[in-house]
């Protein structure tokens, strides 16, 4: 018998916030059941360290078709990627993503999802910002 849960993932890691170089390892995306929304994971590795990974969590809409507006981060990040706007109708699949360099802007997370602070042992770090592609 138990003597209570027990935890099933890995802490997300911590960095000091700044600029770094990143090349994405994967994409996925999924139902978050928790913000009841569909997300854009992306798995990224620092190029500085490649044992060092750090995620980037892209926000497509709470319905049952993943949405990307013009001004939502995913669009942001998926033109850079992709280095040119979309055409019309045309899929921006996360696969755009993979393989590629990015220089990125990583943040501390600090609040939960009630927007109460964390304290400070279970802040995490995720990409806020993909800002450039350095290379494909």
């Amino acid at each position: 018998m138990l003597d209570g849960p027990i935890c099933a993932s890995d802490p997300y890691p911590r960095y000091e916030p700044g600029e770094y170089e990143v090349r994405c390892l994967d994409a996925k995306t999924y139902q978050d059941p928790r913000f009841r929304r569909l997300v854009c994971r992306l798995r990224c590795a620092l190029v500085i360290d490649p044992e060092r990974e750090v995620f980037c969590f892209l926000n497509l809409g709470t319905g049952g078709q993943p949405k990307a507006g013009r001004g939502s981060k995913y669009w942001r990040a998926w033109v850079i990627a992709n280095g040119a706007v979309p055409r019309k109708r045309q899929v921006l699949s996360a696969r755009v993503f993979i393989g590629k360099i990015f220089l990125v802007r990583i943040g501390s997370v600090g609040k939960n999802l009630e927007g109460n602070d964390h304290s400070e042992l279970e802040w995490y770090s995720t990409v806020r910002e993909i800002i450039s592609r350095r290379w494909s």
